[in-house]
């Protein structure tokens, strides 16, 4: 506990350290952030019952990570008061969320190897800091991920202790993104049939997993009965359309690598099959049944992911649909860690505290470990107040002119209802990412003020005469 403790007290202080404007700074979230801030209010309501929209047109599993940020906001910003807007109070409860899942990674591998295995996994992450500080939700699998795959390892090797682990980072993956009902129940079948093999069954070992996993299929069950048949319905007809997969294997195996060596040079992408033959090779000669039981089941995660490229996704040149996979390198390099800190000795002290005070020096000096913020845009409002004048109290009624909705009008209008002011979309084909509660009705329709968002273009006039604008888009009538 008390490594827990000190990894978790490192990780957190350095986030907060870095990113102390949090505290002063208001930040007005816009683009995804926007469109997740309007489920995490129906979270705080306890109206919630999936996850965050898909630009396929549906919402993925479940709504753990928003029920965590609506605390963090009712906490931290409307109760406590120390935040000066509610996306800085949900931000700071991701960053709690993300030094959990690293100190549990910490405590899982144990003994002087966990402080040392942090050291290495956060020089790794400091080549991409988002992965441990930024609140999109491809970087917030990562860290989860590695808690999954650890505890599953750590399952498979013969260790009932953190049975609740896998089924807690399980648990938050499957409720994040629609793929992860395929990796969860395969990765960690896996990890439980090695258990069971070389311990057997014992029901008691298994009830405090069995109960997580149990709170967790709760909103999914429910909301595909009174929804039936919800979410996952759309899933299976996304999965047998045109839209899902068909990519040539090759070019499957050359998006997985990219996650080893970043590059588009097809030479280099084709090596991905070195990794997976590094995994196996570890699996089948390293001593360690942790390690070994790890790198098994990473080859594994490879293998799901390749089949995932290959078969599910729709576009290849989006990365961030893999981020998670970064999890694999990073228990690669984890591996590694284990087996040199394993030949090393030293004074006790410096083994088991030197590498957390170098967590913290890296987290000091690494630039990016401050908070990239690109979806704050300050003028929100400025634009608010603009509309609102010209609605003079009747509701705002945004017609969407073109395709796009633009990645400003979600969150503005989760903003203006946070200020009391209506603001609705009028095509309804935006729901999966406005909610129904942002629709027009008849009545917004009758008595509201209608506007049309338009995309700005530079160095060209909207059409029509523009009476707000903000970011990428334009209100004209």
């Amino acid at each position: 506990m008390k490594k827990w403790l000190a990894a978790f007290a490192v990780l957190l202080g350095m986030l907060v350290i870095r990113n102390w404007f949090l505290f002063s700074a208001p930040l007005y979230e816009l683009g995804d952030t926007g469109a997740n801030s309007i489920i995490v209010g129906q979270a705080k309501h306890f109206d919630l019952l999936v996850g965050n929209y898909s630009r396929q047109g549906f919402n993925h599993p479940g709504p753990a990570y928003f029920y965590l940020q609506a605390f963090g906001e009712w906490l931290f910003h409307d109760t406590l008061k120390i935040v000066p807007t509610p996306w800085n109070g949900q931000l700071f409860t991701l960053y709690a969320l993300n030094a959990f899942m690293f100190a549990t990674v910490v405590t899982i591998i144990g003994g002087r190897r966990g402080p040392w295995v942090l050291l290495a996994l956060i020089a790794l992450i400091a080549l991409q800091p988002q992965i441990i500080n930024n609140a999109w939700m491809p970087f917030l699998y990562v860290p989860t991920f590695m808690l999954f795959l650890v505890a599953c390892a750590s399952v498979a090797s013969g260790r009932p202790t953190y049975l609740w682990a896998v089924a807690l980072a399980g648990g938050f993956l499957a409720h994040g993104h629609a793929v992860f009902l395929m990796f969860v129940p395969v990765v960690a079948g896996v990890a439980a049939f090695l258990f069971i093999r070389g311990r057997g069954f014992r029901w008691r070992e298994w009830l405090p997993a069995l109960g997580i996993v149990a709170v967790f299929l709760f909103p999914m069950v429910l909301n595909t009965v009174l929804h039936w048949p919800g979410e996952f319905g759309k899933y299976v007809g996304y999965g047998s359309s045109s839209r899902a997969g068909g990519n040539p294997i090759l070019h499957a195996v050359g998006y997985v690598a990219w996650y080893w060596w970043p590059t588009k040079s097809v030479p280099v992408a084709l090596m991905g099959v070195l990794p997976v033959a590094a995994l196996i090779y570890g699996a089948t000669r390293v001593k360690d049944p942790f390690v070994r039981r790890g790198l098994w089941l990473s080859a594994v995660v490879t293998g799901l992911f390749v089949f995932y490229a290959y078969a599910g996704i729709d576009y290849l040149g989006d990365p961030y649909m893999g981020f998670f996979y970064w999890a694999v390198p990073l228990f690669f390099a984890a591996a590694v860690t284990i087996g040199a800190v394993d030949r090393f000795r030293g004074p006790g002290w410096a083994v088991q505290w030197a590498p957390l005070v170098l967590v913290a020096v890296v987290m000091a000096v690494v630039p990016g470990f401050r908070t990239i913020t690109n979806d704050n845009d300050p003028a929100v409002p400025a634009t608010l107040a603009a509309l609102e004048s010209r609605a003079a109290g009747r509701p705002i009624v945004v017609e969407i002119g073109g395709s796009d909705i633009g990645p400003e009008l979600p969150g503005l209008a989760k903003w203006a209802q946070r200020e009391g002011i209506r603001m609705c979309v009028l095509d309804p084909h935006w729901q999966f990412i406005t909610t129904s509660q942002f629709i027009c009705t008849d009545a917004d329709v009758v008595q509201g003020f209608r506007v049309i968002r338009v995309k700005r273009v530079p160095g060209q006039a909207p059409i029509g005469r523009e009476i707000a604008s903000i970011g990428h888009s334009a209100f004209v009538v």
